[in-house]
């Protein structure tokens, strides 16, 4: 009787389980998405190619003609970024997909002009800029020009 329940008998007997076990995990977990999918266009309903958009852990960006199309787990609340260089971002909140579901969504991005601090040149001919700040010649040792830093705070 002992020898029918040893340790290799019963790990013998489970490793088929276990198998059919993880792929049956595998099909339920597949079959529990939904997608998200358009083109995305600037304020003139131009396509926007490389707007990166991410939710969670799980991003795309477009293609040269704007479009897109994101997995996304179904029956969670899901929310979307849509960002790219010189547009404001786009945020799609709270977003419930059920499974098998594709949501059409075409955002439009505004253009998001930064304005840079302006720089001061001096009669010396030196130039200051907000936020840059100069390391001193003898702090550099073998260097001979001034290098510009960033003041992080």
């Amino acid at each position: 009787m002992s020898a029918l329940f040893s340790e290799n008998n019963v790990l013998a007997a489970t490793k088929p389980i276990i198998a059919i076990l993880l792929i049956f995990g595998m099909f339920i977990t597949q079959g529990q998405t939904a997608s998200v999918a358009g083109t995305v266009l600037d304020q003139n309903s131009v396509p926007i190619s490389n707007v990166n958009i991410v939710s969670g852990t799980l991003g795309t960006s477009t293609d040269t003609n704007g479009y897109y199309i994101l997995q996304l787990t179904a029956e969670t609340k899901n929310t979307i970024t849509f960002s790219h260089l010189g547009h404001k971002n786009v945020v799609l909140e709270n977003l419930i997909l059920t499974t098998n579901e594709t949501f059409e969504f075409n955002p439009v991005m505004k253009t998001d002009a930064i304005q840079v601090a302006g720089v001061d040149v001096t009669a010396t001919g030196r130039k200051n800029i907000e936020g840059i700040t100069t390391i001193p010649q003898r702090l550099l040792g073998k260097y001979r020009e001034p290098m510009q830093v960033w003041k992080i705070f």
